[in-house]
């Protein structure tokens, strides 16, 4: 028996007299008021079982979208991680190029200088080459086998 508020007996027998209204076959029988309901009852099964696979489905939907969610989260933190790791990295460089650059020739100073001050200038391509770079493996140390800047006294804590 179907309860709730998709079964209302008030919209069952209006249905019944429009079925009725529109056939003009005159007084209905009990049999012909039941055959109706279960046609009716049919129905609203094959409704039921629509939405509940529908629901179903939004559920999978659900499940998934929440599973992208958390990867793409985990993949954020972890980009906002190599990012902090890659600014200490350049940091550390920076202390230990100016650490030597005193002992260098004016000239050779002021190339330094040149050459950090365009190191500064990173576009967005060669942020892609490098990621690109990177990607191909990293050291135990965290710099790539291809890296300029992999200096064993780097490695060593310098």
């Amino acid at each position: 028996m179907v309860r709730g508020a998709a079964y209302d007996p008030d919209i069952v027998r209006r249905s019944i007299q429009q079925s009725n209204n529109s056939t003009n076959m005159g007084p209905t029988t009990f049999f012909d008021t039941i055959e109706h309901i279960k046609k009716e009852y049919q129905q609203l099964q094959q409704q039921v079982h629509k939405l509940r696979s529908d629901a179903e489905k939004k559920a999978q939907e659900v499940n998934m979208l929440q599973k992208q969610n958390q990867e793409a989260s985990m993949q954020n933190q972890n980009f906002q991680l190599e990012a902090a790791r890659q600014a200490e990295i350049a940091r550390r460089m920076q202390q230990i190029i100016q650490q030597y650059m005193m002992h260098l020739p004016q000239e050779q100073q002021q190339s330094l200088m040149r050459g950090l001050e365009s190191a500064t200038k990173v576009t967005t391509q060669v942020c892609i080459i490098f990621g690109i770079i990177r990607s191909e493996g990293l050291r135990e140390d965290g710099l790539s086998s291809s890296s300029p800047f992999a200096f064993d006294f780097y490695k060593k804590g310098g």
